[in-house]
């Protein structure tokens, strides 16, 4: 028997809600969500074959609708094309925050997770900013998809009401929008500043490129990095580098076209992101 399509698929924006909306989505009695959220097929792993990326979807049965969550799609440049040559109807979920502060949101979790070490604003635009230019990602999935497959949430109306945007997107897959769903989701234990800088950054360089990064950072099965994390982030030492006004500034300019483009493109008012 030829495997179903998957239905819908949650491309980004990193750092702006994507793992609890895929969390509380399957919570959905109608919707099958994969163990691995981000599987990368249409990024990195086409090479695999669609049977593989299929596998993820086994034990999908009787749910009407099947999605996985991979953010870098929405920073490739052949995902969008990809996406839309295995399933033309797919229907897309956006969630899209303050692009300045994704991009802060984006640096504290490197100094967390690798022990970045250089100011925010000495790393602007090219590391932080680039992923926050929503209009710029934008267009190459509007190039190829129809406006009515493309759901856009706002983290900042997620984060206040998930109950009433949850429903907004049940409603955009055609399913039933009274459904209780738990949205307590606890972000992950890492998020604050290890106790050694040095040996976070070493954590990553050398393991890395001993063991490759989709064994480590997507699959995390890794035992030895994580005993390693958990350790070295167990006691609360120090806080988050302090961004400074001057640097958010800056990265505000940097977006501020970008906002304009995406208010066009969506037909949605984005105040609220230019102050």
């Amino acid at each position: 028997m030829k495997p179903r399509k998957i239905t819908f698929i949650i491309p980004g924006a990193g750092r702006s809600g994507t793992t609890s909306l895929f969390e509380y989505l399957g919570q959905h009695p109608n919707i099958y969500t994969p163990r691995i959220k981000e599987i990368r097929y249409f990024s990195d792993w086409q090479k695999k074959g669609i049977e593989w990326y299929h596998s993820h979807f086994s034990d999908w049965t009787v749910e009407k609708e099947a999605g996985e969550g991979s953010t870098k799609y929405m920073y490739s440049k052949n995902a969008a094309k990809r996406i839309y040559n295995y399933n033309e109807k797919i229907k897309l979920l956006f969630i899209l925050r303050d692009p300045v502060e994704r991009a802060i949101s984006n640096y504290k979790w490197e100094v967390a997770r690798v022990g970045e070490n250089r100011r925010f604003g000495n790393i602007i635009p090219d590391r932080y900013i680039e992923p926050s230019m929503y209009g710029k990602h934008m267009c190459r999935f509007l190039k190829y998809f129809e406006r009515n497959n493309i759901k856009v949430i706002l983290f900042e109306n997620f984060k206040e009401n998930p109950q009433r945007e949850l429903k907004k997107v049940f409603r955009f897959l055609g399913l039933d929008e009274n459904v209780h769903i738990k949205t307590d989701y606890k972000k992950n234990k890492y998020y604050q500043p290890p106790i050694s800088m040095w040996l976070q950054r070493k954590i990553r360089s050398k393991l890395d490129s001993s063991f490759g990064e989709e064994y480590l950072y997507r699959r995390s099965k890794n035992a030895l990095k994580k005993i390693i994390s958990y350790v070295n982030h167990a006691v609360k030492v120090r806080e988050f580098p302090k961004i400074r006004e001057k640097e958010k500034n800056k990265a505000r300019k940097y977006v501020s076209e970008d906002i304009k483009n995406l208010e066009v493109m969506l037909g949605k008012n984005l105040d609220r992101w230019k102050t």
